[in-house]
């Protein structure tokens, strides 16, 4: 806004203003396109130049490749904490990477039996559609040490697993 009325007081009122200094209807357009083209809302300045000059746009020399999607292909779960055979006491503190549809990661504690000992649903750091941190502190309970899985994983709509990161760990009974 502040640009904007620079560059018109500059020229004067507008097109009117600028024929009258001389400039003519030319030197309106380009002060109107400088405005736009800082504000953006036109068009990049190789544009605006060829358009002001009346020449045509080049001619693609080459296809453009289509720009990469924000998510990868299924697999893109990453656990940071625990590690693979880690000593696991509650409770827990998991930590890692994901890109999900929905922006949310599922994280359980599993015993060696498959039983889910805690389990919590928590939001990726960045949101939806981006690459981002999450973090969980779950509490479990086991009697003795025993093997388990800490896993981090993305839920399909229709409730299948669409995405499942996991580390085997010992889960040890706490102090």
């Amino acid at each position: 806004m502040v640009a904007r009325r620079r560059l018109a007081g500059a020229a004067g009122a507008g097109p009117a203003g600028a024929e009258r200094r001389g400039g003519g209807l030319r030197d309106a357009v380009l002060i109107s396109v400088t405005v736009l083209a800082l504000t953006g809302c036109a068009p990049g300045p190789d544009r605006l130049v060829r358009v002001l000059e009346g020449s045509p746009p080049p001619t693609p020399t080459s296809t453009p490749s289509p720009r990469p999607s924000p998510l990868a292909p299924r697999g893109d779960i990453r656990l940071r904490s625990p590690r693979a055979g880690d000593d696991v006491v509650s409770p827990v503190l998991v930590r890692g990477i994901a890109a999900t549809e929905g922006g949310r990661v599922l994280v359980r504690v599993v015993d060696a039996a498959g039983t889910e000992l805690a389990a919590m649903e928590v939001a990726i750091a960045c949101g939806v559609g981006c690459r981002g941190r999450f973090e969980a502190r779950l509490a479990f309970y086991v009697p003795a040490p025993t093997e388990g899985v800490v896993q981090a994983l993305e839920v399909a709509p229709d409730g299948s697993v669409a995405q499942l990161a996991e580390v085997p760990v010992r889960l040890v009974p706490g102090a």
